[in-house]
């Protein structure tokens, strides 16, 4: 039987450093390995865009990013930043190490750092989890 539990999540140091670090080898292969200068700026510009897409959703900025969810009997909630609620009741655990859980629900994932957890520790989270289904 678990309690209801309440998770806040915070934007996540180490998924920003790891996405900034393969961008930026990226961007240096491109002008390093580059054989036109047009191309060169093409596939700049594509890494410089997709970075800031990918900047939005690891600071969680997004309207749709999810702040905190609620681990209880009946399954798992979420409440994102424009507050709206969500309820899941079949949400299966895919992957959960010490440094993080990936949870399915329905069609999209929710990924979980370490360090991203404000609220609880991520082994608290991973006990939980592991309870949840047995």
């Amino acid at each position: 039987m678990i309690e209801q539990t309440s998770f806040t999540l915070q934007a996540s140091n180490v998924y920003f450093g790891l996405s900034l670090m393969v961008h930026s080898v990226a961007f240096l292969s491109v002008w390093l390995y580059g054989v036109n200068v047009y191309i060169n700026l093409a596939l700049s510009l594509v890494l410089l865009v997709h970075f800031q897409y990918l900047k939005n959703h690891i600071l969680l900025k997004k309207p749709h990013s999810i702040r905190t969810f609620l681990l209880d009997e009946g399954g798992l909630t979420t409440i994102d930043n424009s507050n709206v609620q969500r309820r899941y009741a079949n949400s299966d655990t895919l992957h959960h190490s010490r440094f993080l859980v990936v949870i399915q629900l329905d069609k999209c994932a929710l990924v979980v750092f370490k360090d991203s957890v404000a609220s609880h520790s991520l082994s608290q989270l991973n006990r939980l989890l592991t309870n949840a289904r047995t």
